[in-house]
Parts: C-alpha cells; structure tokens; sequence
C-alpha cells in the first residue's frame, strides 16, 4: 500500500502536466510555479553574512601591527 501511494505522489505532477497542456494551460501553470518559487525563496544570504576576519585570522596576519575592530 504505502508502495503504491509513492509511486502515485511522484507521477501526480506528470499526470497534472498532461492534463494542463491538453487544456492549453502549461505555460501558465510553469509560470505560476515559477513565480510561487521565487516569492517563496528559502535562500536568505543576511543569514550567511560573513562580518570579516576574526582573531585568529588577525593573530596568524598580524606582523607586529595592531588591528582595530
């Protein structure tokens, strides 16, 4: 049973496909996707903001000078 209900969860997109290009639909609905995938875009690169080099960076490239954070 739970066989089954994978394999119709993965060929249900097809299946919606065909049945939206036989109604002309297609084009409308990948640009429905499209736009609900960019408006809903999990990448947030604020969260991946790298603030510069830390101490450690600045204790191996120090050379006798002194960093101001």
């Amino acid at each position: 049973m739970v066989r089954a209900t994978i394999l119709v969860l993965r060929c249900s997109r097809l299946v919606g496909d065909s049945v939206l290009k036989s109604a002309g639909l297609l084009e409308v609905a990948q640009t429905w996707r499209t736009l609900m995938h960019d408006l809903a875009d999990p990448y947030r690169p604020e969260l991946y903001y790298m603030r510069g080099p830390g101490p450690k960076w600045r204790e191996k490239h120090s050379n006798g000078r002194s960093f101001q954070s």
